[in-house]
């Protein structure tokens, strides 16, 4: 009996001092630990996405997209925005590891005079630009310019995520359609699976939205959500779809829809809210009301009106924002008005074992008008301490150095207090530089690096031992202040062993001046 009493007694002990002094169960705030912003309104910021780990170092990876380019940033301990490289397009999205070698991957949306394609950047420990695949989608098909990429998972359960390229609208018969690809070694352009809807020719939107949930239904085969909006009032609908080894039924497993919730607004799917083995996910309604958090097999309903009436509810999902082995979620909306201003607000949930309606704490914005809270996400652990951090874009941003400017600015917070911040990895370098590219000599591919103090237009030129211009690799185009790199492939060029002369020139963009003029030489043995 005294042996009892006294485990129990120590139990106690550990159980108030683990739980009295954990952070994690006495904050009431996130701390905002950094800011992006966009450069001008014809060059918003408009898209933040979590990308997981890309380069496999250990810390969650992500970019950002702008009107005209995109930036892929580099997780770290510091917290600092590490850019690893910029895409020449403002359409990127993340795939999972579409090709099997235990790295995330990317889809690049660019396009020629053949039309819109789709590239896939293979991640990696050492990070390589050149694109491995390349196919040509809205044009081939008839689909829409708003196709999007979505991240699905294992559906036919061969080691491999696969991916979907939705388009609300087809330009043949109005009729939305999700494209399913297998991911793989080696891909293909060839769907292996087509849904679309049949109802409501121009006036359904099938595949306006399609996310992966995991395995909703135990049979090891991941499963994913497909959203149907539509023109009619409480007609708008959202398709459960089972993964399967051969095919995927064209009809739904599930459907969620009136009088659930009546004009469908956001869906989300998130993490493991509530401990119950799944992902569960949430659906917001358009008038404002309600958000339907689907926790297995059981709904709670938030009141978002709270939050101000008038727009439409936002939801992020997806992470542990507070270390205590639950995923949270956010809901927020723009029309929250402060002293008769809107300001816009969203609430964090911590996830626990029985989820109600009850917040923990919530964040208001900083300006009026500028759409704070519209789009949140949890993008995962950025510095790897433990904590999932938090997205919050505020589309309508306006830079004091031009109030007539709209350019969006992402806001970046941590649950978890961030102290020794280096400033310095923040700041853009003080000079202009071309640096040796690395490796050299190299077969058949190498790094070409440059850094700039100040926006400029750059141009980068190969030429041979003989001054012969052989490629143009930017042709005066306009770079941030930043390091820069840029991968170069021999054989895309059908280069032969020998000597060549990488030359760049960069010109301020605000003087017109030159600024820098650097040749540096290059050797390719085969």
């Amino acid at each position: 009996m005294y042996a009892v009493k006294t485990y129990t007694f120590f139990s106690l002990i550990f159980f108030l001092l683990f739980f009295c002094t954990n952070e994690t169960y006495s904050q009431d705030s996130l701390y905002l630990v950094d800011t992006l912003t966009g450069t001008a309104t014809n060059n918003k910021l408009w898209k933040a996405q979590g990308i997981d780990d890309f380069n496999g170092d250990g810390y969650t990876d992500f970019i950002v997209c702008y009107n005209n380019y995109t930036d892929l940033c580099l997780g770290n301990p510091n917290f600092t925005i590490k850019h690893a490289h910029r895409f020449n397009t403002g359409f990127a999205y993340g795939i999972g590891d579409v090709n099997g070698d235990g790295y995330k991957d990317l889809m690049l949306i660019s396009s020629d005079s053949l039309g819109p394609y789709g590239e896939v950047i293979v991640g990696g420990k050492e990070i390589d630009i050149i694109p491995k695949f390349r196919f040509y989608i809205p044009i081939y098909w008839h689909m829409s310019t708003s196709t999007n990429i979505y991240e699905l998972g294992d559906l036919n359960k061969d080691g491999y995520n696969d991916f979907a390229i939705a388009s609300p609208y087809n330009w043949t018969d109005g009729l939305g359609r999700v494209y399913l690809f297998k991911g793989g070694e080696t891909l293909v352009d060839t769907p292996w699976v087509i849904l679309k809807t049949t109802l409501g020719i121009g006036t359904h939107f099938f595949g306006s939205s399609v996310l992966g949930i995991g395995d909703y239904n135990d049979d090891s085969y991941d499963d994913f959500l497909v959203t149907d909006p539509t023109l009619s009032l409480d007609s708008d609908k959202v398709y459960l779809y089972l993964g399967n080894k051969d095919s995927i039924n064209a009809a739904p497993y599930k459907t969620f829809g009136p009088p659930t919730f009546h004009v469908l607004s956001d869906v989300k799917a998130a993490g493991d809210l509530n401990g119950g083995g799944k992902r569960d996910f949430i659906i917001s309604s358009y008038d404002n009301t309600k958000a339907y958090i689907y926790l297995d097999a059981d709904s709670v309903t938030f009141d978002a009106s709270q939050l101000g009436k008038g727009s439409v509810v936002s939801i992020g999902t997806g992470g542990d924002i507070n270390n205590d082995g639950f995923d949270d979620f956010l809901i927020g909306s723009d029309g929250y008005k402060k002293d008769s201003v809107y300001i816009g607000k969203f609430v964090v949930f911590f996830g626990k074992p029985n989820i109600d309606t009850s917040y923990n704490f919530s964040i208001e914005g900083y300006q009026q008008y500028s759409s704070f809270a519209k789009n949140l996400s949890i993008p995962g652990d950025l510095n790897g301490d433990g904590y999932a951090d938090v997205f919050v874009l505020a589309p309508s941003y306006r830079n004091y150095d031009n109030v007539d400017s709209t350019v969006g600015r992402l806001y970046i917070y941590s649950y978890k207090k961030v102290t020794g911040i280096n400033k310095k990895d923040i700041n853009p370098p003080t000079e202009f530089r071309l640096n040796q590219n690395y490796p050299n000599p190299f077969n058949p591919t190498t790094v070409l690096s440059f850094q700039l103090s100040v926006e400029s237009y750059v141009t980068l030129k190969v030429y041979t031992l003989l001054g012969q211009e052989l490629v143009v690799l930017k042709n005066n185009e306009i770079q941030s202040a930043g390091e820069q790199k840029i991968a170069f492939d021999a054989n895309k060029y059908n280069l032969s062993s020998g000597v060549y002369f990488l030359e760049m020139n960069a010109v301020n963009t605000n003087s017109q001046t030159t600024q820098y003029h650097k040749e540096i030489k290059m050797l390719y043995l085969k």
